[in-house]
């Protein structure tokens, strides 16, 4: 399953956003000059570990609130559909940067 992970760089609480897949850190990339959102590109297979921190910039968020739409969590394929889990391996909502 091919999946993209975006990362808003303007106001973080986080220094370093990442993608960890099968424990190897992936780098993202810029998708223009004057973009503030980079992106990972990947392929996630069934059994697959991929768990990612990242954010987008959400409408209404201001350049104080964009912080607050950064998120981690654990990604993986499951009878061919992608899940979330949080910290305690429980199914959470897709977060909003992920598609």
């Amino acid at each position: 399953m091919k999946i993209t992970i975006s990362s808003y760089k303007k106001a973080q609480v986080f220094k370093k956003d990442y993608v960890r897949l099968n424990g190897e850190f992936l780098r993202f990339k810029k998708s223009g000059s004057n973009s503030n959102h980079k992106f990972c590109r990947l392929e996630l297979n069934e059994g697959d570990s991929l768990d990612a921190r990242a954010s987008q910039y959400c409408a209404g968020a201001t350049r104080w609130t964009a912080a607050s739409c950064q998120s981690w969590a654990k990604l993986k394929v499951e009878d061919g559909k992608l899940v979330a889990l949080n910290f305690d391996n429980k199914k959470v909502d897709l977060p909003h940067w992920v598609s």
